[in-house]
């Protein structure tokens, strides 16, 4: 019958796998990676370190799911030129759907979703997102960025306090040698008047001059010169006059005073040009007020940030003693993003860690914590398999007082190889359950750094190792 014969083309099925015998080759598609418990630990104490940053400034957290609709993503944009990764759903009733490339486009979903999120809206969140780009060092196609933003309010006391907040993550995570870079898209949305080109274009140009730290001024030259070859090529083609204009613009450079006062006279006429004078002279009146270093900081003209949707500051941070690296911690001024999901205009404006590219970076340059490493303070050996439930009483007890404790559950018989086990772990005691201590109500309680070993009553086994002087968790 039909049963029978199901049952026997899956048996069959299963033998020609079984006679193949594959062994699939383990590893990871490029662009991602596995992070083993050292550095998983280590990423770990780095994402919580920021975390208690934000929301010293008040921001809390956010959850989103990483599949959201295409058109959310593309902005119903069918010209929509980013890599995202798209989901083959097997429902064709439904909505085409995508990765995430980012939290800000969701975040711009989440406050037109829920109108009832009081403003100023202020939160945090880490979630991983996807991009389908060209691997290279410190960029992946998935990684986790931990954003903070502030929705709902114009001020610019919101952009000042988004860059005083990059400037403390830095120093929590013991960075010394940092530069927050700081410009306005309202600036640079004038360039078009003052240089004397299209501003069809600005977008374009905008792209290439954010690359100047990648391919160097003859680059950008090079690139704002380029003819396009055909009505889909985006190259800006411009006259040799703006591009000198262009680039006598992006050479300004000095202290946040001077800078103003240069701009000043190279676009002080430029009518369009005017509230960007006046945001670059609050926010260094802003960035001052709140004490933020002046090495750690500056105005910098080349800042464009790519991404279309900013409309005001803008932020980058790198690092200085890895220049090439690019921005870890960037974001700025968003004031129209979230009226692509509602006719309400909501300002917003926010700064993004990536927190891959910066663990790169601080792996690179030895800052990583390696006492971050989660280790057990103490180890429960039993030589002798009769008494394993004893050890298993004995490491209960340990763990209701707070103590981080392994049982042992390897092959080695042995006390010495038990005991080995525990320091190559990084444990500061064991804890051994033996014929001879149990026989007498004991256990033995060896101190692996004095090396010191004691035989302890049963009973005040957990009092002679809080007494001990070792940490005992809340």
């Amino acid at each position: 019958n039909a049963s029978h014969l199901e049952t026997l083309s899956t048996n069959l099925r299963k033998e020609v796998f079984l006679m193949n015998d594959k062994i699939i080759k383990p590893g990871c598609p490029g662009g991602v990676r596995d992070l083993l418990p050292e550095q998983a630990a280590q990423r770990r104490d780095l994402i919580n370190r920021v975390i208690g940053v934000y929301e010293l400034f008040g921001f809390v957290p956010l959850e989103t799911s990483m599949l959201e609709r295409e058109e959310v993503l593309t902005g119903g944009d069918p010209d929509f030129s980013g890599n995202i990764f798209r989901i083959k759903d097997p429902s064709k009733n439904r909505d085409p759907l995508a990765l995430r490339f980012d939290l800000t486009v969701p975040l711009a979903r989440v406050v037109a979703q829920y109108p009832e999120l009081p403003k100023p809206f202020k939160r945090w969140q880490m979630g991983r997102v996807f991009r389908g780009e060209k691997p290279q060092a410190g960029r992946y196609r998935e990684f986790a960025q931990l954003d903070a933003d502030t929705v709902g309010t114009s001020s610019l006391l919101a952009d000042v306090e988004i860059i005083n907040m990059i400037y403390l993550v830095m120093r929590e995570l013991k960075i010394a040698n940092f530069m927050i870079r700081v410009n306005t898209r309202q600036i640079l949305n004038a360039l078009p008047y003052y240089a004397g080109f299209d501003p069809a274009k600005i977008t374009s140009v905008l792209r290439i001059l954010d690359k100047l730290d990648k391919i160097g001024l003859d680059g950008v030259k090079d690139e704002l010169a380029t003819k396009p070859l055909n009505e889909w090529d985006e190259s800006p083609g411009l006259s040799a006059d703006v591009v000198g204009k262009l680039v006598e613009f992006i050479g300004i450079r000095g202290d946040n005073d001077e800078i103003q006062a240069q701009l000043g006279e190279l676009m002080g006429g430029v009518s369009e040009a005017a509230q960007g004078f006046r945001e670059l002279k609050d926010i260094v009146r802003g960035v001052e007020a709140a004490g933020v270093d002046p090495q750690r900081w500056t105005l910098d003209l080349s800042v464009a940030r790519g991404l279309g949707y900013y409309t005001g500051p803008v932020f980058e941070t790198m690092l200085t003693d890895l220049p090439t690296f690019g921005s870890v911690f960037s974001g700025g001024r968003f004031d129209g993003l979230v009226s692509r999901f509602s006719k309400q205009s909501i300002p917003a404006t926010g700064a993004s860690v990536g927190v891959d590219r910066l663990f790169t970076a601080m792996e690179q340059l030895g800052l990583l914590d390696d006492s971050a490493v989660v280790r057990p303070q103490v180890v429960v050996i039993f030589p002798d398999e009769e008494l394993r439930f004893e050890a298993v009483k004995a490491a209960a007890e340990l763990r209701q007082i707070g103590l981080r404790t392994e049982l042992y559950m390897g092959t080695e018989t042995s006390i010495g190889g038990q005991i080995g086990y525990a320091a190559s772990r990084g444990a500061q005691f064991v804890v051994i359950v033996g014929l001879q201590e149990f026989a007498a109500g004991q256990v033995a309680i060896k101190n692996l750094v004095t090396r010191q070993q004691d035989a302890v009553d049963r009973n005040f086994m957990c009092a002679k190792l809080m007494a001990s002087g070792i940490l005992v968790l809340d």
